[in-house]
């Protein structure tokens, strides 16, 4: 939504927040920053977006310096997101932004670019303007327009600031090759990540049933050292039932044979006969 410059025209316009309505004179310092720099013949129009509203932004500080009174300070996020707004195809905001829309067709280089853009202009506007601009017509009268080549001076321009002209074809076909170049080395990387993924995962898998083999062997070991601890434990129980039976069987026993069958039934028994 737009609004016009304030009531008191010496009442300083606060710093603006995203919620604030722009004013007609705002799009008017706005649509002439972009218009000046998306255009401009030495700058060309393959700059990178972000460089673009970086100097639209210096553009509207510096005339909101001169006029404070008229134009609220406004960062470079919200200068894009307004100028979006005023160039997108949406009815349910046209009629809000149709003075922006109108600025931007008055400037003289965009006008001759009016006849490639189907949006925010009839078909009577587009046959009216092309009249007005002697739209050349090719040589067979067919009706079919041609492209308006630029000034030589701003080609010249061009050529000399980047150091020598490259086609938009050629253009296109680097950006390809770089793209596709690029894809197939981060497949490269995918795979070989993939790969010494899947590595990992079966070294670590031999790992663990390396540790449970051994694992298994311990106890084992421990076991079998339990059994032997305890047969040893038992051995000399045996031997010494083994000895009480044979003094039990025997008839006569000297007084020897008789203490030593008395210490053997204490020490098995408890003293029980």
């Amino acid at each position: 939504m737009t609004h016009p410059m304030p009531v008191r025209p010496n009442q300083r316009i606060p710093k603006a927040v995203a919620s604030r309505s722009w004013s007609i004179q705002e799009d008017e310092v706005l649509v002439a920053g972009y218009m000046t720099y998306c255009t401009d013949a030495v700058l060309g129009t393959d700059q990178k977006s972000i460089d673009l509203w970086k100097q639209v932004s210096a553009y509207y500080d510096k005339v909101q310096e001169e006029r404070p009174y008229e134009v609220a300070e406004r960062g470079l996020r919200m200068l894009e997101s307004r100028w979006r707004r005023i160039a997108a195809d949406d009815p349910r905001t046209s009629h809000v932004n149709e003075h922006a829309w109108k600025m931007v067709c008055d400037q003289p280089k965009w006008r001759r670019r009016m006849r490639w853009m189907r949006w925010g202009i009839s078909k009577e506007d587009r046959e009216l303007r092309d009249n007005v601009e002697g739209t050349p017509q090719d040589s067979e009268g067919s009706g079919k327009r041609t492209r308006l080549d630029d000034d030589d001076g701003v080609k010249k321009t061009k050529a000399r600031r980047k150091g020598k002209g490259v086609s938009s074809s050629e253009a296109v076909s680097s950006f390809g090759d770089r793209l596709q170049a690029k894809t197939e080395m981060r497949l490269q990387e995918n795979q070989t990540h993939q790969r010494r993924l899947e590595f990992d995962m079966s070294r670590e898998a031999k790992m663990k049933q390396q540790m449970e083999i051994e694992a298994r062997h311990v106890q084992v070991s421990e076991a079998n050292a339990e059994i032997e601890r305890t047969r040893l434990e038992m051995e000399p129980m045996k031997m010494k039932n083994e000895f009480l039976r044979i003094l039990t069987s025997k008839g006569n026993l000297t007084a020897f044979e008789e203490q030593t069958k008395e210490r053997l039934i204490m020490e098995l028994y408890g003293g029980a006969n």
